[in-house]
């Protein structure tokens, strides 16, 4: 493998990872929405 290659796949996994961190935090904030919501109409 020559360094472009692993730089390349490098950078596919970074973007991976950003992806999935995105997708995380949006899950983690729509459930701190519902518990906010839950805990108001009591």
């Amino acid at each position: 493998m020559s360094w472009d290659a692993i730089g390349a796949l490098g950078e596919i996994i970074g973007a991976t990872a950003v992806i999935l961190t995105l997708v995380y935090l949006a899950s983690q904030v729509r459930y701190a929405k519902r518990a906010t919501l839950d805990q108001n109409r009591k």
